[in-house]
């Protein structure tokens, strides 16, 4: 490095550091927005109290991130790690004495919302913070030294990237895939995964807690409140139903530490969704390298499938990161050929199962993937452990059925899912999927496929096929189907698509490097197209993904899509209004599970089936409704446009009930100006 290049060096890593400085800030603002949406949406703080622990955090996140990222552990002269955190903490908190009048001229001035006015009092003041930070704080040493050093480790990435090259053979199923593993820095891979994480989390976690739960949520959280103990839900809701307890048995531990309640619950799935993030992120790693982990991490952060169904207390969110896990399991076990591997991937299979029992069907995709992958040879005896391991995990399940006593509830759980009439047709997936996937994210993960048809198709791409296709078609082909089903199928479509990406983008390069004489103008055209690409694809996933999480207000409603406008208010205010005992009847089960989780009455569904074979076995069927009013075992009926929607003639019987019965509406709750749902109080 010549004395005559050091300004030139020395201004670019300043550069350098202002720009990893800025990307430290962007997830550092992601952790303060979370943070304030979190002090004032859920707590209900002010919004400028609200600023001021949100920054408390987001500072001490910026800090540990700067430390170890932008300044290198503190690689200057002066003060040491506690007095730079110290110093750290009181440059952001001066900062916010001067953000707070800001703010509060942008809120209450000029009406901008509260976490717009954070970000753009954040923006005003980075380039203040930076140069404080970089020449008091950390006070950095000489970048010309951190030049050579930069340089002679790219020479070292760059002669072990062509290492991996030469060792690549198409005979060797376990031999390393070509990737950009070596070319991205460790600090570049996390950096980058910290602010996919942290966008996700603020996709979930924004207005988390503007709807109340829908009926399956209910179902779920009452069951985690009765393995918890809570007796004042547990009543009106059996333990045990058509699905294995894993997740509700993991909710019941923050049940038991504090209390039953919607946020707990929606928080702990939230947590399972961001652990996918991260599962994701390793499993593509594994596969291909940090570069398409890191696309196929954002994908899932961003895709409106996976934020809707983990904003949720069901069990599809959870059953996702153990699928992803037992995928992450079988890929390990073909790379290192060890039994340990394919033990885990048994187990994280039974996991999955015990998760959402549906999800057996993996077993199905482990089959296909080494039926079609004869390169890889298991052993009888190796498969033989595997299926004990598996067994093995699942057997808690039915042991605990048996000991409780409830062996027959299983058995009619079982003939219910048999022989219940189709939901749906055998279109809806291809239908409804599309927006919520992402059509771009299909067209890539295809494109993924095509692009290593040919001779660069490896035993990764008919994995991830298997661990797609098998659910796809079985869900297709079942006459129950649900739009949070496909959920595990989704992630490694992610994987495939961020391939197609990598392959695109690689494609792009080496077709830029073969021109000759093309223009500068060209070049640099050329050049920011991957950047734009990306920056579509993150688009298209995250305008729909904005759009999911914020309230609804329409009485149409599609199971699995959110919560269920104004039956936590209902069930609230029947709790309050209502006599203890009092009974009521609904125009179907989801509603009737609403009024019992929040409102602590008995409830019956009018539309449940007196005959056992055509109901789910946890619903009371009304056997004769005008008796039940005239003898006043039914005090209240309720009529809700939801239900309506899905069954027109039973939510026309409700209204003739009230009718009938002298019914007077007692309470009323509107969307749009709308009545959605009415609760009547009946009279013989």
């Amino acid at each position: 490095m010549t004395t005559a290049l050091a300004p030139h060096v020395e201004s670019r890593a300043v550069a350098s550091r202002a720009g990893k400085f800025g990307l430290v800030g962007l997830v550092g603002l992601a952790v303060n927005l979370l943070m304030q949406a979190l002090f004032t949406e859920l707590i209900g703080l002010n919004y400028l109290l609200s600023a001021v622990m949100s920054t408390q955090v987001s500072s001490t996140f910026n800090f540990l991130l700067a430390e170890r990222w932008v300044f290198d552990r503190g690689n200057g002269e002066g003060l040491g790690l506690w007095a730079r955190y110290g110093s750290f903490l009181a440059m952001n908190n001066v900062a916010l004495l001067i953000r707070a009048p800001m703010m509060w001229v942008l809120v209450d001035g000029a009406g901008v919302h509260y976490s717009v006015a954070n970000f753009m009092s954040l923006a005003v003041l980075t380039l203040v913070r930076f140069g404080i930070a970089d020449r008091f704080i950390w006070k950095i040493r000489s970048a010309v030294v951190e030049a050579e050093e930069e340089e002679l480790v790219l020479e070292k990435q760059s002669a072990r990237t062509a290492t991996i090259a030469e060792a690549l053979t198409e005979d060797n199923p376990a031999a390393p895939a070509i990737t950009s593993e070596d070319v991205l820095s460790p600090r570049t891979k996390y950096i980058g995964l910290a602010l996919i994480v942290s966008v996700g989390a603020f996709l979930r976690l924004w207005k988390l807690m503007s709807i109340g739960f829908n009926s399956d949520e209910a179902v779920y959280a009452s069951q985690a409140a009765g393995i918890a103990g809570d007796q004042a839900v547990s009543q009106y809701f059996p333990i045990f139903r058509a699905h294995p307890f894993l997740f509700q048995a993991i909710l019941s531990v923050p049940y038991q530490l504090f209390g039953t309640s919607d946020v707990v619950g929606r928080l702990a799935s939230v947590s399972f969704g961001l652990a996918t993030i991260v599962m994701v992120f390793v499993t593509a790693r594994l596969l291909y390298g940090a570069r398409v982990a890191l696309i196929a991490a954002g994908i899932v952060a961003l895709m409106p499938y996976h934020v809707i169904i983990t904003r949720q207390v069901l069990l599809d969110g959870p059953m996702a990161f153990f699928a992803t896990l037992s995928l992450y399991f079988v890929a390990k076990y073909v790379l290192t050929r060890h039994l340990a591997w394919l033990l885990a991937a048994s187990c994280g299979l039974g996991l999955t199962t015990l998760a959402k029992e549906t999800y057996i069907i993996l077993v199905g995709s482990v089959f296909m993937f080494f039926a079609l992958s004869p390169e890889i040879r298991l052993r009888f005896r190796d498969m033989v452990a595997a299926v004990g391991v598996f067994v093995l995990t699942l057997l808690p399940h039915p042991i605990t059925v048996v000991a409780a006593g409830k062996s027959e509830t299983g058995k009619s759980y079982l003939s219910w899912q048999l022989f219940r009439r189709p939901n749906h047709g055998f279109g809806f997936y291809v239908a409804t999927l599309g927006p919520y996937i992402g059509w771009l994210v299909v067209i890539c993960a295809v494109l993924g496929l095509v692009a290593t048809w040919g001779r660069t198709r490896t035993w990764r791409e008919r994995l991830l096929v298997s661990w797609i296709l098998v659910p796809t078609v079985f869900l297709t082909v079942w006459p129950v189907k649900g739009f949070h089903y496909l959920l595990a199928a989704a992630l490694p479509l992610a994987m495939l698509a961020a391939l197609g990406i990598d392959r695109a983008l690689e494609s792009l390069a080496s077709w830029l490097e073969r021109r000759e004489g093309t223009s500068p103008a060209r070049v640099a055209f050329v050049s920011i197209v991957p950047d734009l690409v990306l920056v579509v694809v993150a688009l298209s996933l995250a305008i729909p993904s904005w759009q999911g999480v914020q309230p609804r207000t329409s009485d149409s409603f599609l199971a699995g899509i959110g919560g269920l406008p104004g039956g936590r208010e209902a069930g609230e205010w029947i709790e309050a209004n209502t006599p203890e005992g009092a009974e009521f009847m609904t125009v179907g089960p989801s509603m009737a599970n609403l009024v019992q989780w929040y409102g602590h009455r008995k409830a019956y569904g009018m539309s449940v089936s007196p005959n056992p074979l055509n109901r789910n076995p946890s619903y009371e069927p009304i056997a004769n409704a005008d008796r039940a009013i005239r003898t006043n075992e039914l005090q209240y009926v309720i009529w809700d446009a939801y239900s309506t929607k899905r069954s027109e003639f039973f939510g026309e019987k409700v209204i003739a009930y009230a009718e009938r019965y002298h019914g007077r509406p007692v309470y009323t709750y509107e969307s749009d100006g709308r009545p959605v749902i009415i609760v009547f109080e009946v009279r013989p």
